[in-house]
């Protein structure tokens, strides 16, 4: 995992290769502000110190997007834990991602976590992001507006139909 241009220092919050990738940037921007502790990653390989968000561009055709892991002690999983470890790991990666998840939202970006299909406790493995055009935020904010106005209406009983599309 270990890019070309990490061998000879360290990266803070994604792969040098990946600084200059627009969502990447913005992303890495983002989460420093919110005060998320970006993970710094180092040519050492097994490197157990390693905590934080990992930022590289992904996620979507067009290329506008990025995907945020989480680093828990060296690792983005959670190799041979033993339960309880591997419990505490877990939630606390959740919580760290779903944090994320939120932070990506309310700044206008397009985010979900994404889970593995066969882990119970559900496991949280990143979080998809992008940011939205400026014609998809006018469309949200005209989606938003339409069903705040519904709302007002069936709260003042004036309208009990469907809601607007």
């Amino acid at each position: 995992m270990i890019g070309p241009a990490l061998r000879a220092g360290t990266s803070v919050g994604c792969l040098p290769e990946h600084a200059g990738h627009p969502a990447t940037r913005q992303a890495l921007a983002l989460l420093a502000v919110a005060g998320v502790e970006l993970v710094t990653l180092t040519a050492e390989a097994g490197d157990d110190s390693m905590s934080g968000a990992l930022v590289w561009p992904g996620y979507d055709a067009e290329a506008r997007g990025c995907l945020v892991s989480w680093f828990i002690a060296g690792h983005m999983d959670e190799p041979e834990l033993d339960p309880e470890q591997r419990e505490q790991v877990r939630a606390a990666r959740n919580t760290a991602l779903q944090q994320i998840e939120e932070i990506l939202r309310a700044a206008g970006w397009d985010a979900y976590a994404t889970y593995a299909r066969r882990t119970l406790p559900p496991r949280a493995e990143r979080v998809a992001a992008r940011p939205l055009t400026e014609e998809e935020q006018q469309q949200r904010a005209e989606a938003l507006g339409a069903l705040a106005a519904f709302a007002l209406r069936i709260r003042a009983g004036e309208d009990d139909g469907p809601a607007p599309e």
